[in-house]
């Protein structure tokens, strides 16, 4: 089902009207930066966070902060810094709040795909794990253990946690089905009609953040507006 994006922000972008170029598997939006320019979106691209600004604005990035990173400089001798390959490559020094300086590509400043120098993970692998329970049994679930969890989230959906977190404050911390508070950490969801498999999926189909019941329900109905409508109908003939 189509997200109604209208009037919504995500990073630079907020969202004017439905694209001329928009499709029904396809969904594209007309997106206005805040330096003023206009571009058709991909909704997929929106609500994963790949997509965050039109890249035009963003000509110069000294002195502008990216998660941990502060940028200091345009790197010199791009190719060199990050690998043999692309001589083309743009990229800046940065300086990490741990006090780490790295080459790091602008458009992974940019896209939000990097967020530090690695102390960030490395502080997440080091929290305390979860006690043990009341019957002595260890939760040793997996959605506990937060690096585990991030590494989930971009693995599997190409989502970096501060896209997971802005995807899941445009839905009010809620359920995007049932709007009520989860129990638990909200499953990802995507379009099963562009990446079928279960999982390593391309990122750009992720629709929602949903809880288990609702995220089960949609699967167990294939996606299948038809069968959703009949199951409608069989409940208010049941119930009349």
């Amino acid at each position: 089902m189509k997200k109604n994006l209208i009037g919504m922000s995500f990073g630079q972008w907020t969202v004017l009207i439905e694209a001329p170029d928009s499709a029904p598997k396809k969904v594209r939006w007309t997106c206005r930066c805040a330096c003023g320019t206009e571009r058709s979106v991909q909704a997929g691209s929106l609500l994963n966070g790949s997509s965050k600004t039109c890249g035009q604005c963003e000509t110069h990035l000294e002195g502008k902060v990216f998660g941990r990173y502060t940028v200091i400089s345009r790197a010199e001798n791009v190719a060199k810094a990050i690998s043999n390959k692309g001589s083309g490559l743009v990229a800046y020094l940065c300086l990490c709040e741990c006090g780490v300086e790295k080459v790091v590509r602008k458009c992974h400043l940019i896209e939000g795909r990097i967020v530090s120098c690695g102390c960030h993970k490395n502080e997440m692998a080091r929290m305390p794990k979860p006690a043990n329970t009341t019957h002595g049994y260890n939760t040793k679930a997996t959605m506990a253990k937060v690096g585990t969890r991030y590494r989930h989230l971009w693995n599997d959906f190409k989502l970096t946690p501060e896209a997971y977190a802005d995807l899941l404050q445009t839905q009010g911390g809620t359920c995007a089905i049932c709007k009520q508070m989860p129990d638990s950490v909200l499953h990802v969801d995507h379009d099963h009609t562009c990446c079928p498999a279960k999982k390593k999926t391309c990122g750009r189909c992720v629709r929602g953040l949903l809880c288990g019941p609702c995220n089960y329900g949609l699967g167990n109905f294939a996606d299948s507006i038809e069968r959703m409508k009949a199951a409608i109908t069989y409940l208010q003939r049941q119930t009349s």
